[in-house]
């Protein structure tokens, strides 16, 4: 479920009329990632920055968190969250009902913004730790749809 090759500058993660849509059956987290330089298959998280949506079925709220750093060697996992925030009722009915869902993720210099279902989550955000990198998807183990993923320069 993880796409992580594409371009090597700059990107956001949006698409003509909306942004990348993820439909979410029975998950519960789905990320978008940008600035990745390195990643493996065994499910540490990947070097660079991933916004991430998660859904709590026991008490039925999603949250969002930025993640920045991931993989530090083979063997050691390094991840910090510097963003966090709760999602509104209207977003977490979709995220738990599996109905689309639009995340997007964007970078300009060392600035990060990204954006749940249309709603300004994260506005303006400096942090350093990943310049460059790929686009990445990810849902972890479990099943997801993915739908209008678009990476274009700024």
């Amino acid at each position: 479920h993880d796409a992580n090759d594409g371009p090597w500058f700059q990107v956001t993660s949006s698409s003509g009329g909306g942004d990348p849509r993820f439909s979410l059956p029975s998950q519960t987290f789905l990320r978008v990632c940008g600035r990745i330089s390195n990643y493996q298959r065994m499910g540490q998280p990947p070097l660079g920055y991933c916004l991430i949506v998660d859904y709590d079925y026991t008490n039925e709220t999603s949250s969002w968190y930025l993640s920045a750093g991931g993989v530090a060697s083979p063997s050691r996992e390094m991840l910090r969250i510097i963003a966090r925030g709760k999602l509104p009722v209207s977003t977490t009915s979709k995220v738990g009902g599996g109905l689309w869902v639009a995340l997007s993720l964007s970078f300009k210099g060392h600035t990060i913004s990204a954006s749940v279902d249309g709603s300004t989550v994260l506005d303006g955000l400096e942090d350093r730790t990943s310049p460059y990198g790929m686009a990445a998807l990810g849902s972890g183990w479990h099943l997801a749809d993915f739908n209008d993923f678009l990476v274009s320069s700024l």
